[in-house]
């Protein structure tokens, strides 16, 4: 499996929408929905339930992971509760460990509103932090709007094929070149420096293409420290900024 480059484009936007904030990173590209999003219809959106598979994701449109939902702060979202334990156990732990020279460990999680996309974000510090998220998604389509920290970070994924056997993909930028084993893929990961990134992840085309099998869900993603994050979700098709619900919005919710 040959390297794929990351391809920098404008956001596409409709007639309506006003002049996009921030620039697109997209590992793959593909033709959006016609037909937007309907927030009523329960049938086609739904938010990640504690690692329970829905008993049928044929009508379902879209799952949101984080945000997990509309008016849910991230402060209450277990993934990120687990993550600011884990930041305050690394701090003490290296403090114990060096007592007569403290080292100053920089394991943080950090919430906040940013002014460029109006949305609240995680941003997560250190060489051992990570957000996992456990889910059992089976739409093929993973985006993920993420801000560069200048720093090492990664994406890591849990692949299930249509015969139930498993693989890990890493998405990350510690590697030049895709590297491939039975059971495990890392691709580069390339992020615009300082910059609001979203990334749309194929994933039915990229298990195939890592080991020629068919995808039928992911059963979860862990975001690797350091790293901005903004908003990830499941899509079952590619969609605009327009056609999504709005919590999930980055053009049309951009401060003038």
């Amino acid at each position: 499996m040959a390297s794929q480059p990351v391809v920098n484009h404008p956001i596409r936007r409709s007639s309506t929408s006003p002049v996009p904030p921030t620039i697109i990173n997209r590992i793959t590209v593909s033709s959006p929905s016609s037909s937007p999003l309907n927030e009523k219809n329960n049938s086609i959106i739904t938010t990640n339930n504690n690692n329970k598979e829905s008993s049928s994701q044929s009508n379902v449109r879209l799952i949101a992971l984080i945000p997990p939902g509309p008016n849910i702060s991230l402060n209450d979202y277990k993934p990120i509760i687990q993550a600011s334990i884990d930041a305050r156990y690394y701090r003490d732990q290296d403090y114990g460990l060096n007592k007569q020279n403290p080292i100053r460990t920089r394991n943080e999680v950090i919430l906040g509103i940013d002014e460029e996309i109006n949305a609240e974000t995680v941003e997560i510090i250190g060489n051992k932090l990570h957000i996992d998220i456990p889910c059992r998604v089976r739409l093929p389509y993973l985006v993920l709007q993420v801000k560069d920290t200048g720093r090492f970070c990664g994406i890591e994924l849990g692949i299930e094929d249509k015969t139930g056997k498993h693989y890990s993909l890493f998405i990350t930028n510690k590697t030049s070149s895709a590297r491939i084993t039975t059971e495990t893929c890392s691709i580069p990961l390339e992020l615009i420096n300082k910059q609001w990134n979203l990334l749309r992840l194929n994933l039915a085309d990229l298990t195939n293409r890592a080991w020629g099998v068919e995808y039928h869900m992911c059963r979860g993603v862990i975001i690797h420290a350091s790293l901005s994050i903004a908003r990830v979700y499941f899509e079952s098709i590619p969609m605009e900024d327009y056609e999504l619900p709005v919590f999930l919005r980055t053009i049309q919710n951009r401060r003038k």
